[in-house]
């Protein structure tokens, strides 16, 4: 089977032959920690991080390892909102991914941005979008931009964080992002950064701007999804339920809720496991210790509002929320 494997690398009917199909001997990959070194036929390399023992032998069209992301557990979570409590809480109840997607705002009204920044910066296989509380404080947004709240707790984080996270936060993209089957935005495929998802009209707007079976998106801070019948030509909106798993088709908006500051009357932090063999989206709860989080944010000084995020639900969206 290795030897057979080896021929078709060689010939180049196989552009690339995934690390469990084939001996790193024979095929001359490099394994280094939890990456992977691919050899191409044409003497190029190509690095990935190393795929789950699930991951089945897969053709491609060109080199590019665009799009290479079957066969994977996946964290998928949202609006942190320097709450590291919740975020510890949300990593350790997800066990163990293979990669870890978060569409965006780790800083904005919590008490904790430097840890939050420092805790993703750790984290390996990442993949991390802006959101807009992100972008403000890399300075490239006013302040004025947010409403009162939002803008007492970014100024409250541009004295606090480190000049290292500013720069994490800097190399991260702004514009959605394709992995696979999954295309993710902070806000929405057609406006990444500001609009909100919130009813059927926006979510119908929002279809022909990507063209992946499925669409993750964040900022509403509501764990929910939006659902395209293309015959019968309607869209639907559910609140997905904690723990109630469902089998994805095409087209569809999900939306794994906020990790820091949740707005659908459940206090848990939100995410959900996407499983992209088994084209599953399971929406997930963790307890934390809110009070505790509470008492730092009033020691913080940050707004009272920001003390009762689990309060909240469907409040106005306005931009900055």
């Amino acid at each position: 089977m290795l030897e057979n494997a080896a021929e078709k690398l060689k010939s180049k009917k196989l552009d690339f032959i995934a690390a469990n199909d084939i001996s790193t001997k024979d095929a001359g990959f490099g394994v280094e920690t939890n990456r992977i070194t691919l050899l191409f036929a044409n003497g190029t390399k190509e690095n990935l991080p190393l795929m789950s023992k699930r991951t089945k032998q897969r053709k491609k069209s060109s080199n590019t390892l665009q799009g290479c992301w079957s066969d994977m557990r996946i964290l998928v979570m949202s609006d942190i909102h320097a709450n590291y409590t919740a975020l510890t809480a949300v990593l350790k109840e997800a066990g163990e991914v293979d990669e870890t997607w978060c569409l965006g705002d780790l800083v904005g009204y919590g008490p904790d941005p430097n840890a939050v920044v420092e805790e993703m910066r750790d984290i390996k296989n990442l993949t991390c979008l802006l959101g807009n509380h992100d972008v403000a404080i890399t300075g490239k947004m006013p302040l004025e931009t947010f409403n009162g709240d939002a803008r007492k707790s970014l100024a409250y984080h541009e004295k606090v964080i480190s000049a290292s996270n500013v720069d994490f936060l800097n190399s991260l993209p702004s514009k959605t992002k394709v992995r696979g089957e999954a295309t993710m935005a902070h806000g929405s495929p057609r406006d990444p950064l500001w609009e909100y998802i919130l009813n059927t009209l926006t979510a119908r707007l929002n279809y022909e701007h990507f063209t992946t079976p499925w669409c993750f998106v964040g900022h509403s801070h509501i764990q929910c999804m939006f659902a395209l019948d293309e015959k019968k030509d309607r869209v639907t909106l559910e609140q997905t339920k904690p723990d109630l798993t469902i089998q994805l088709h095409p087209k569809l908006i999900l939306n794994p809720g906020s990790v820091g500051q949740p707005r659908d009357r459940d206090p848990r932090a939100a995410f959900a496991i996407y499983d992209s063999e088994a084209h599953t989206w399971t929406p997930r709860r963790a307890e934390y210790n809110i009070i505790e989080v509470q008492e730092r944010i009033r020691a913080a000084g940050l707004p009272e509002k920001t003390r009762r995020p689990h309060c909240r639900r469907m409040v106005r969206f306005d931009r900055g929320r």
